[in-house]
């Protein structure tokens, strides 16, 4: 740290920085204008893993390391979002998946906030990190599901071709809905063994073996 002015165990003075970071309930980071980590929030430790100590001062795209869905890094020496912010262009929210110390991984996305420098070396950029494990999880559940089941999944056929009755149909999109079988069984007026055995036909007729799995082929296919 330089000058004795960083002496926060998280870096940046908490003098210097603006109270709506301090007050944020996200994981948050700053990159300072030489691309290394000035400050990281107790969130920030969470997420990554790492303690304060292990991060400030040290390159950014090392620490957090980012990735793509292919593995192919966000992070990088050459970082496109601080080129964007250094020519004060709109930046984009990233979409990356961030590998723990530990090995676990979360998906993030990460909104950027540039945020002038008290030093006369350029902008600092703030990123704050919004938790994205759900959406992509179900993608990537989605993913599996029509890979594993190519001969009833295609994405352009129309949802009548899965060869479902129109009572079946109807059950299906309430179970897409996350409607309970006794409350599908309330609104279609049937009784709940009824809708258990619609619900088995439908599970037969796309050669899946769960509930989510045929939610997924209806999915995959309604649109």
């Amino acid at each position: 740290m330089s000058g004795g002015q960083e002496t926060s165990a998280r870096g940046l003075r908490p003098a210097w920085l603006p109270a709506w970071i301090k007050g944020l309930g996200t994981p948050v980071w700053i990159t300072k204008s030489d691309g290394t980590v000035g400050y990281l929030n107790k969130r920030a430790e969470t997420l990554l893993g790492r303690p304060a100590s292990e991060c400030i001062g040290r390159p950014c795209h090392r620490i957090i390391a980012g990735s793509d869905s292919s593995g192919r890094r966000w992070c990088t020496p050459n970082c496109s979002v601080f080129r964007l912010a250094r020519g004060n262009s709109e930046i984009e929210p990233v979409s990356m998946r961030i590998t723990s110390a530990s090995g676990e991984f979360h998906w993030v996305d990460v909104l950027h906030i540039t945020l002038v420098s008290p030093e006369p070396t350029g902008v600092w950029l703030v990123h704050c990190a919004l938790g994205a494990d759900r959406a992509h999880r179900i993608e990537e559940y989605l993913a599996r599901v029509a890979s594993r089941s190519p001969g009833h999944v295609e994405m352009n056929e129309p949802s009548s071709r899965l060869g479902l009755t129109p009572r079946e149909s109807e059950i299906l999109e309430l179970l897409a809905r996350d409607e309970s079988l006794h409350a599908i069984a309330d609104k279609t007026h049937v009784s709940y063994v009824t809708v258990r055995n619609h619900v088995q036909h439908i599970l037969a007729k796309l050669g899946v073996h769960s509930i989510m799995e045929a939610v997924a082929c209806y999915l995959l296919v309604r649109d």
